[in-house]
């Protein structure tokens, strides 16, 4: 059985302080959130000040980079990449 199709979002510039359970907090009231993640160093597992939500649907995906892309989490404004969006979700 595959694993199904995610729609993630690239968050940059996450505040050092912020963990998996702020993210999640943040991200839940969107609707399909199955996982996030954030970087952190291999040798003393610090973060690295970048993660990802990933959603099931698509829309969700969008709903919540619309409403919280410059929105405050651990005090540092979140941050998403604009050309995957672009790439993903335009039509030509």
């Amino acid at each position: 059985m595959s694993k199904p199709s995610t729609f993630g979002l690239f968050l940059g510039d996450l505040s050092l302080f912020c963990n998996e359970e702020d993210l999640r907090v943040a991200f839940q009231p969107f609707g399909s959130l199955v996982e996030v993640r954030i970087k952190r160093s291999k040798e003393n597992k610090k973060n690295l000040s970048y993660g990802f939500v990933e959603f099931l649907s698509p829309i969700d995906a969008i709903r919540a980079m619309q409403a919280m892309d410059g929105k405050l989490l651990c005090g540092r404004a979140l941050k998403y990449v604009a050309e995957l969006f672009e790439a993903i979700f335009s039509v030509q």
